[in-house]
């Protein structure tokens, strides 16, 4: 194993990756007490021990003599395994099952690079020691990709956070398709399956909703045989439905159906303008009991998987 020796460091141009000795073995990791060395994809060599690895990891428990996996090549130093991890992934995996100092997870790509080599490694314990020191809340920049990470890792409280705030992200952009192409077709139905309760749930509202100015409210000869007046407000709330049903399927919070940049602000302003068929000078539509009705409705809708 590897003895001591000077500790230099990678160029400026690779400052996330750790100081290392002169034979490029990490300098926490270059005990000549080691029995085998972990060699990262970016040819950071770490030096530790079997009994430490298969304590923590059930693939190396499993595996009745090392040398047979794939990767595994024995020389002067004992054995050494050729790993396609990069060293920071490896790093922060051998520090959290060594009790040694546990490194700083700043962004997204650490984390899930971390778990997802966890999982594939069957070692536990990293995962339960990240999710007690990262809260959900803290990853919810991007809820889709916490949702996928969280589902593959089998962090159900997380996912189920994660799924809540995925209600405002369009899924249809471009930029989060590959992210739903990672999802297993089990958790991304019960993504999308909330999206769809809610927004038929609104619809089922509007289509029953009985306030002036609504198809329910009109009377049956209004209905079998409209005046054009008639026709104008009945078509002026079948394009209100239609913009809040579009505008629930992209976007099933519902954040973006009133406010003063609702989609909805140019129906809402036409609808005040159109008077009663039946009632001279009395609106048509009564849109600030519509806008309360429709606040109430938003906030009892499940956002649940």
């Amino acid at each position: 194993m590897p003895g001591p020796s000077s500790i230099s460091s990678f160029s400026s141009s690779m400052p996330d990756l750790p100081l290392l000795t002169d034979d490029r073995y990490h300098v926490d990791f270059s005990s000549s007490e080691g029995d085998i060395v972990l060699v990262s994809s970016d040819q950071v060599k770490f030096c530790t021990h079997t009994f430490l690895l298969k304590v923590a990891s059930g693939v190396f428990r499993s595996t009745h003599s090392l040398p047979q996996l794939a990767g595994v090549l024995r020389d002067e130093h004992g054995l050494e395994l050729r790993l396609p991890e990069d060293a920071r992934t490896i790093d922060a995996i051998l520090r959290l099952i060594s009790g040694m100092e546990i490194p700083a997870l700043s962004t997204f790509d650490d984390i899930e690079k971390v778990l997802l080599t966890a999982k594939k490694w069957d070692m536990p314990g990293p995962p339960s020691i990240i999710h007690r020191m990262i809260t959900p809340q803290a990853l919810l920049d991007d809820p889709v990709r916490l949702y996928a990470l969280a589902c593959r890792v089998g962090w159900s409280d997380a996912a189920a956070v994660a799924a809540k705030h995925t209600l405002d992200v369009d899924l249809q952009h471009e930029d989060v398709q590959p992210i739903l192409h990672s999802i297993d077709s089990r958790d991304l139905l019960k993504l999308l399956n909330m999206r769809t309760r809610r927004r038929d749930a609104l619809l089922d509202f509007l289509l029953s909703f009985t306030v002036p100015g609504c198809l329910s409210h009109l009377p049956q000869s209004a209905r079998q045989n409209p005046t054009e007046h008639e026709l104008s407000v009945q078509w002026q709330w079948k394009a209100f439905m239609f913009t809040a049903f579009i505008a629930m399927d992209r976007h099933p919070s519902g954040q973006t159906l009133l406010g003063p940049q609702s989609v909805l602000q140019s129906d809402l302003e036409d609808m005040r303008s159109i008077k009663c068929p039946h009632f001279e000078g009395t609106p048509a539509f009564d849109v600030d009991g519509l806008e309360k009705e429709l606040r109430t409705k938003l906030t009892e809708l499940s956002r649940a998987i």
